[in-house]
């Protein structure tokens, strides 16, 4: 259970973008054994966010292996989700790189071995739309994204967030210069 499903069907991604429905759910349909919701304040002004957001987390996790699925949300007053974005990122420790990576490629490595902590950055969807005034920018996080293969899905994993620094979303905010951090 990745803790945001509130009965959206796994496919429902990809039948919205095709039938132009926007998925929908509510807070309150959180399981928040198994997923956390972060929320930032109303917005005063409509919001346009066209671009690739990111989420980085400073994080530690007692196993090696593991994923992070990310989902940005546009939060109603009433407490409704509508779905703008999402990503997901394994992460897993298995050492150096090698020598014929640049470092400008992309890596899904994690130089920090089971207990120890570092930075992952999770890469979402690109997105156009407009967040209304009123509305609250909502980041929902979990272990699992039912779209890829569980990395780790041992019931011991534990994954400790914002451990040894700050974590945000960081999102293409048009007006803003290079984006706007939530």
């Amino acid at each position: 259970d990745t803790g945001f499903s509130g009965g959206v069907p796994l496919l429902s991604p990809f039948v919205s973008a095709a039938a132009g429905v926007q998925i929908k759910s509510y807070r309150r349909a959180i399981n928040s054994s198994s997923a956390a919701l972060f929320v930032a304040p109303p917005q005063a002004a409509p919001l346009r966010v066209c671009g690739i957001p990111n989420a980085t987390f400073h994080a530690s996790s007692s196993m090696d292996r593991f994923q992070l699925a990310a989902r940005v949300f546009s939060m109603a007053p009433n407490g409704e989700l509508e779905l703008l974005s999402f990503g997901a990122r394994d992460v897993w420790h298995r050492g150096p790189d090698p020598p014929y990576l640049r470092p400008d490629d992309v890596r899904d490595n994690w130089d920090v071995p089971a207990g120890g902590a570092g930075e992952v950055v999770v890469r979402m969807a690109a997105l156009c739309t407009d967040v209304p005034a009123g509305n609250a920018v909502a980041l929902g996080l979990s272990l699992h994204d039912p779209t890829r293969a569980a990395a780790n899905s041992d019931v011991a994993l534990r994954v400790d967030i914002g451990c040894c620094g700050a974590s945000a979303l960081w999102l293409p905010v048009v007006g803003a210069s290079g984006g706007a951090a939530l």
